[in-house]
């Protein structure tokens, strides 16, 4: 550049080129798990497997839940649905507290059907040992399908 810094413009060899994991690389590094979203029939649940990067143990869930908000992935996208409304997000990560989990969820999650929407994270979040139960909140309200406000995975 103008003011002598080297800067990468472009990567050697085809448009198409790009990182090579090896089968090791990806087992080190990311973690599979399984989302899961509603079949068209919207009863049965659908696994969606994905790779998470796998940074730290306690960043795994709040990764976890923000997949499953994002959506299925390409090969999955019109095939299934979500019970969670377009926009819904997590107001923060999701907290831990000994065993018992709780997914804060933002105000656009009100649209949903709860019982169908702890569906999803119940059968998303079970992959996770050090969950056993959890709660839903919308906008720091706790919200569960049997008023409980905590679920069985």
């Amino acid at each position: 550049t103008p003011q002598g810094v080297w800067r990468i413009a472009g990567l050697p060899g085809d448009d198409k080129a790009g990182l090579l994991l090896t089968k090791d690389d990806v087992e080190r590094a990311m973690r599979t798990v399984n989302l899961y979203f509603f079949a068209p029939d919207r009863r049965t649940l659908v696994p969606n497997g994905v790779f998470l990067p796998v940074v730290n143990r306690q960043t795994l869930p709040t990764q976890l839940v923000q997949a499953l908000l994002t959506g299925p992935t390409s090969w999955l996208n019109g095939a299934v649905d979500t019970a969670f409304p377009e926009g819904t997000r997590l107001r923060r990560s999701v907290q831990i507290d000994k065993d018992v989990a709780t997914v804060d969820l933002t105000g656009q999650a009100r649209g949903g059907d709860v019982e169908r929407m702890s569906a999803q994270l119940s059968w998303t979040m079970r992959q996770l040992s050090e969950i056993k139960s959890w709660r839903l909140s919308i906008e720091g309200r706790t919200v569960a399908p049997d008023g409980t406000g905590a679920t069985q995975p």
